[in-house]
This record gives structure tokens, C-alpha cells and sequence, in this order.
């Protein structure tokens, strides 16, 4: 463990960046993430030029506001500009995050009804991934129209973002595709001052 890690209090993992550096990206998987899927991840997205922290999403009573101080946190110890991408239960950490100035952009995949609730005041661009069966299109829509910046794409099956998940392979390279896309654009914008 780095002492960037260690400084979070929390387990986690840091990948450094590649040659081009892109900035901090906070990869923040689901419940059952940390997973072999989320290391090859955040070695991906390292081999790219982001230093990548994975952070794991924290459970119990108090987990979105001890998830947000973390978050924090870890946002602090990673140079800009900062990326966020959640899954599951962390894409819904990602979207309470978003009302933060210090992240460039996020991306949220899999969110939960409760999570789009939550994220109503965005301060950076967001992008929303929502997949398979049990995800609930109607909130993601309706999370849509209540913020036009906010690109939200619908899958109909579930990205393979799981060990041991099979099929949603083709929603997974289109889900990085558009995310990688979205985080160009948005540091490209931040960086010109617009």
C-alpha cells in the first residue's frame, strides 16, 4: 500500500499513471467490487495516463456520508484534474460526489432510483450508464430529462463489470468507450476555460 493509500484510512489500491499523464481518476466499483474485473481496470486505466485509486464502497448506517468524506479525501491526495467512475452501489457514492468543484467529471454505472434521487446538484459534466434487467430505465429517463447536460445511456444487458459475470461484454467496451469519451471532452472543455 502507497502512503497515498495508507493516508485514506481506508484499503485501497493506487496504479500510477502512464507516460501522459491524464490526471486522478477515483474508480469507486460496487459492493461486490475489488474484484479481479476491477484490478485489470484500474491497470487499463493507469496504462492511459490516469493515476488510478481504487476505492472500496463502505457499508453500514452511515456509508454515504463516510463514503463522501472518503471520496473527499481521496480526491485530495490525487493530483488534477479528477475523474470519478462508480458502479452499482458506488456509482450512486459518484453521484452525491458530483455536487463537489473539485472533479472534473464522473460517470456512474448501474446506478440505483435511490442513487438519481440523490445526485440532483451536479457541479461537473456526467455521464449515466444504465443496464440489464434490474436496472430501473424509468428513474434513469426521468433522471435525463431533469438534467439535459447529462448524457444517460440505456443497455439492455448488463455490462460484465463482475467476476464471473458472463455475457454484457459488447455493454462493457461501449460503457468505457463512452466514458473515456466523456472524460476527454470534459477535461478538453475545463482546460480552454469553458
Amino acid at each position: 500500500m502507497t502512503d497515498k493509500a495508507r493516508s485514506l484510512g481506508r484499503p485501497t489500491q493506487i496504479w500510477p499513471p502512464g507516460d501522459a499523464r491524464r490526471g486522478g481518476l477515483i474508480l469507486v466499483p460496487g459492493a461486490a467490487g475489488g474484484g479481479a474485473w476491477s484490478q485489470e481496470l484500474g491497470r487499463t486505466l493507469a496504462e492511459e495516463g490516469y493515476e488510478v485509486l481504487l476505492l472500496p464502497v463502505p457499508s453500514g448506517a452511515a456509508a454515504l456520508e463516510v463514503g463522501l468524506a472518503t471520496l473527499e479525501a481521496a480526491s485530495a491526495a490525487l493530483e488534477g484534474p479528477r475523474f470519478l467512475l462508480g458502479f452499482a452501489e458506488g456509482a450512486d457514492l459518484v453521484l452525491a460526489a458530483c455536487a463537489s468543484p473539485t472533479v472534473y467529471a464522473a460517470a456512474a454505472v448501474c446506478p440505483s432510483a435511490a442513487g438519481l434521487r440523490r445526485g440532483s446538484h451536479l457541479l461537473c459534466p456526467l455521464v449515466v450508464h444504465a443496464a440489464g434487467e434490474g436496472a430501473d430505465f424509468d428513474a434513469a429517463e426521468a433522471f435525463g430529462a431533469a438534467h439535459p447536460d447529462v448524457h444517460v445511456w440505456f443497455y439492455a444487458a448488463a455490462p460484465a463489470f463482475a467476476d464471473g459475470v458472463q455475457g454484457g461484454e459488447d455493454s462493457a467496451r461501449l460503457v468505457l468507450l463512452r466514458t473515456r469519451q466523456h472524460f476527454h471532452r470534459a477535461a478538453g472543455f475545463r482546460e480552454a476555460g469553458a
